[in-house]
């Protein structure tokens, strides 16, 4: 079986979804109400990210929920995909910046996905502090599922949140076609 590695791409607009497209992304997440199977879902808009992300909580195990959840929504990857995250997928690439370089366990494809300012300081808030080599305290999908939505309530958001819903949401996404090209290439 032939693989390649895939680059991955968020897009939470029609321009920045052309640019990926031609910048030869491989994946593209698109969020919104009129893109795919999830034109009608109800997905978490920027503020309402914003508001979960700033969100002080008394309880250790929703401030690490939603920390997770923040990384999966700007990383775009999976439970499973974060669950299996190490140390050695951590890696600085030739163009300088850190890279999160991994196999999906879903598709057995090649992964790398750019490690922007949050997930970084995310990363670094639980450096060295997990059992097993892991790099975050995920817990069972069901009860990831469950504290989300107590979060949605505790910070006053109408909507059912599950962790997939991480790789829905509409964030902007400021995309300068250069630097995007320089990656694929």
């Amino acid at each position: 079986m032939n693989r390649h590695v895939e680059i991955l791409a968020p897009a939470g607009s029609y321009e920045s979804l052309r640019a990926a497209v031609c910048a030869g992304a491989d994946a593209v997440y698109i969020g919104g109400m009129q893109f795919g199977a999830r034109a009608y879902a109800k997905n978490l808009t920027q503020e309402e990210l914003d508001i979960i992300a700033n969100k002080v909580f008394v309880s250790k195990r929703l401030s690490q929920v939603r920390d997770i959840f923040v990384f999966s929504c700007y990383t775009g990857l999976s439970f499973v995909d974060i669950d299996n995250l190490r140390e050695e997928h951590i890696q600085r690439s030739f163009d300088g910046n850190i890279w999160i370089k991994t196999k999906r366990q879903k598709t057995l494809v090649n992964s790398n996905v750019p490690l922007l300012d949050v997930p970084k300081a995310i990363l670094e808030k639980y450096k060295n502090r997990q059992p097993n080599g892991k790099l975050l305290p995920v817990i069972s999908n069901q009860k990831m599922n469950e504290y989300l939505d107590e979060i949605a309530t505790l910070c006053n958001i109408d909507k059912h949140i599950t962790f997939h819903a991480a790789r829905h949401i509409e964030l902007p996404l400021s995309l300068n076609l250069n630097r995007l090209q320089r990656f694929v290439s």
